[in-house]
């Protein structure tokens, strides 16, 4: 309890004195209007004294609509009846000046006890700045949502570029690549055998560049996705080196690949994307060495009962990189000066997509190089260990497979509206010992399956009357017409986009393959159903 020396304290404070000091406006307000109004108010309100503020209602020094476009007599009336109601009410508030500047405030009312004569307090101060700053962060706000719109806008634009000019490039490059392959299967004289080497050469070099390209615009936007799928090491480093030796015995160089006793070859992962990242950095390591070797070096780093980790190295006798290049290595579409891209050539992607994809695996690609005397490429992964139990499985599966020297005796339908691209694919499937018969678009392959009963459909994606992706979904409809609702279905689409997989996938197909279509990978697809049957 205050003491009555306290007491006399507060008593001698002069509350009016103290209310008119106050640098925050202050005013006293009842049912009519103003009753006073500190020195404060006066000069926000830009008055040249209190007279022309008292007695006015809070709406006449207020623009006539709040910025909600209530009109501010009837707003204000509203507000002191709540805070009559409640004892207390703020709100955000226009006001105007005598000379019609109006600017927000935020306003305090709050009851005062003064017998049956109902009267508030009002208190308010200027945001004229915080507006300012909320209008400028909500304009920032705005202009950002406005660029992301427009950034997927423009990469939604870009997906759809790069999947037609992929879809149109790879439609008539598959009838290069196919028919240089189906000539090179013929007798040929040196001098022919040469030419259409180079032809061929000459398509596979560009579609590995538009295949840089895609991946790119994958790893870029995002969109890149890994399989989880089994394999066996071993034979994919031997299918892999048997192709970079070809390519290093060309240039006169020793190529070498050595893999560590013991380590476990059935694994988990993705080894295309794996086998991607050899064969670029083995590429880049042949491009740039004129004379000598060129190394794999395949480790184990650590190893438990479900995973093993591997180092793979790649080590080369070459021109190597000076110290102070290094760093440019992994950028796009950069070499380590225009000189080396102008000799020896390369969009300067492929070792920007793998060290991307190192890091999507979960490794890190790094380099060590010696100017005039090499470099060495390296990095380390971890793989999952295989189920015994369906290592054993696949090892029954791939003793059943036939070689490729064996007939495959299929009927196959191919429906394809492309007149080169039916040759393409007849041919090479007759040389594997496949009875073939042809369609022009999803109609006509319905009404086949209708009618004959067939092993295998490859199926285009793209065709006029009816798409393979409709026909898909009528071939697995159990009320349609065809002989076999459960036949294997194969995409053999220009289609190589992300998503294109997936979409092949939901529309009822069982896998997927891309054009240009590599025969021995159109042999490996079709052995896979011959002896899995339906999947």
């Amino acid at each position: 309890m205050l003491t009555s020396d306290r007491l006399s304290l507060v008593g001698a404070i002069d509350f009016h004195g103290v209310f008119m000091d106050l640098n925050d406006p202050f005013m006293i307000l009842d049912s009519e209007g103003y009753l006073e109004c500190n020195d404060a108010t006066v000069r926000v309100f830009e008055a040249e004294n209190k007279d022309q503020i008292l007695n006015l209602h809070p709406s006449q020094l207020s623009p006539f609509n709040q910025t909600d476009g209530r009109p501010s007599h009837e707003a204000a009336d509203q507000m002191i009846s709540l805070a009559l109601e409640k004892g207390t009410h703020r709100f955000e508030w226009d006001h105007q000046t005598i000379g019609g500047r109006i600017f927000p405030v935020e306003i305090t009312l709050g009851r005062i006890s003064s017998g049956e004569h109902p009267m508030l307090f009002v208190q308010f101060h200027d945001i004229s700045n915080r507006k300012r700053s909320d209008m400028a962060l909500e304009a920032a706000t705005r202009k950002a949502q406005l660029l992301a719109i427009q950034a997927t806008q423009a990469s939604q634009a870009k997906s759809e570029f790069l999947a037609n000019m992929s879809h149109e490039i790879r439609t008539p490059m598959n009838g290069v690549i196919g028919m240089t392959g189906l000539l090179l299967d013929t007798d040929l004289n040196a001098d022919q055998r040469s030419c259409v080497e180079i032809l061929r050469n000459s398509g596979e070099a560009l579609m590995d560049v538009i295949n840089d390209i895609l991946d790119f615009s994958k790893i870029e936007a995002g969109k890149m996705d890994l399989e989880e799928a089994s394999f066996n090491l071993s034979e994919m480093i031997s299918d892999f080196s048997s192709l970079i030796q070809v390519t290093a015995a060309e240039k006169g160089l020793l190529w070498r690949c050595t893999i560590e006793d013991k380590i476990e070859n059935h694994l988990m992962g993705d080894s295309g994307r794996l086998r991607q990242v050899l064969t670029n950095l083995a590429g880049n390591a042949i491009k740039f060495t004129n004379e000598g070797w060129v190394l794999l070096k395949v480790e184990k780093e650590d190893e438990n009962d479900d995973c093993v980790l591997l180092k793979f190295s790649i080590q080369d006798s070459g021109i190597g990189i000076p110290a102070n290049r290094l760093s440019r290595l992994f950028k796009a579409f950069s070499q380590v000066d225009s000189s080396t891209s102008r000799k020896y050539g390369g969009t300067g992607l492929g070792l920007t997509i793998s060290s991307d994809l190192v890091s999507m695996m979960g490794g890190d690609l790094v380099v060590e190089s010696v100017e005039g005397e090499g470099s060495t490429f390296s990095f380390t992964l971890s793989f999952k260990k295989q189920d015994p139990e369906v290592v054993n499985a696949m090892e029954d599966i791939t003793r059943e497979v036939n070689t490729p020297n064996q007939p495959l005796e299929m009927r196959i339908l191919v429906a394809e509206d492309n007149p080169t691209n039916q040759i393409v694919a007849s041919r090479m499937l007759e040389n594997m010992g496949c009875h073939v018969d042809l369609v022009a678009n999803g109609l006509e392959a319905i009404a086949a399956l209708e009618t004959i009963s067939y092993d295998l459909v490859l199926m285009d994606c793209m065709m006029p009357e009816m798409d393979g992706y409709c026909a898909s979904r009528i071939i697995r409809d159990e009320n349609s017409n065809v002989r076999d609702h459960d036949i294997p279905v194969v995409a053999l689409t220009a289609n190589a986009m992300q998503g294109d997989r997936d979409n092949c996938l939901e529309a009822g197909m069982n896998d997927y393959l891309a054009k240009p279509v590599n025969k021995l990978a159109l042999r490996a697809m079709l052995e896979k159903f011959k002896v899995n049957g339906k999947s």
